[in-house]
């Protein structure tokens, strides 16, 4: 298990901008539906575990399930989407997408807006709010239906998933053989 690392017991309170009014729901804040698939099963499977992380924090923001468990999801939200956007700047650069540097130019924007939102909350001097969620939640939807659906077409014509589509055929059939040498 990852250890965890000290931060600030920050309170994580929710708001919004409509007069004041608080409104918290407990209902997921992201679905997955097919139209988010970039048909890349790799990429579409931690997009998924993204959308879960920023659910688990929507739902202990709204259930008001306390500090440690906000920022201990967030911090785990942080980790993946900067391991996600290490993983696809990879491919790209294997498979030398020429749109690649507005791509990291996107994810970059990303990152320095979520460590802008931990430093203050490290300096004790913010929250993570609903608007904040709400407007990250448009920010992957447009993000994964456009910039990752245009890279995956690219990645789907080139050698590496080819041979990628090669070499799990290969440990298909051996895995489905395996029993044949015992």
């Amino acid at each position: 298990m990852r250890q965890r690392t000290a931060f600030s017991r920050t309170p994580f309170l929710c708001r919004n901008n409509f007069r004041g009014i608080l409104l918290l729901t407990t209902s997921n804040l992201f679905l997955w539906t097919e139209d988010l698939s970039v048909a890349t099963q790799q990429v579409d499977e931690q997009h998924k575990g993204l959308l879960d992380l920023f659910n688990q924090l929507h739902a202990s923001i709204s259930e008001k399930r306390g500090n440690d468990t906000s920022r201990e999801i967030f911090e785990a939200l942080v980790e993946s989407t900067r391991l996600h956007f290490l993983f696809e700047e990879s491919m790209m650069r294997l498979t030398h997408y020429v749109g690649y540097p507005a791509h990291k130019t996107q994810h970059e924007f990303l990152m320095e807006q979520i460590c802008a939102v931990q430093t203050k909350l490290d300096n004790e001097t913010g929250e993570i709010t609903i608007d904040f969620l709400n407007s990250h939640k448009i920010w992957w939807e447009n993000h994964i239906r456009g910039s990752d659906r245009d890279f995956s077409v690219h990645y789907e014509q080139s050698e590496l998933n080819k041979s990628a589509d090669h070499e799990n055929a290969i440990a298909s059939e051996e895995r489905a053989t395996w029993w044949k040498f015992w």
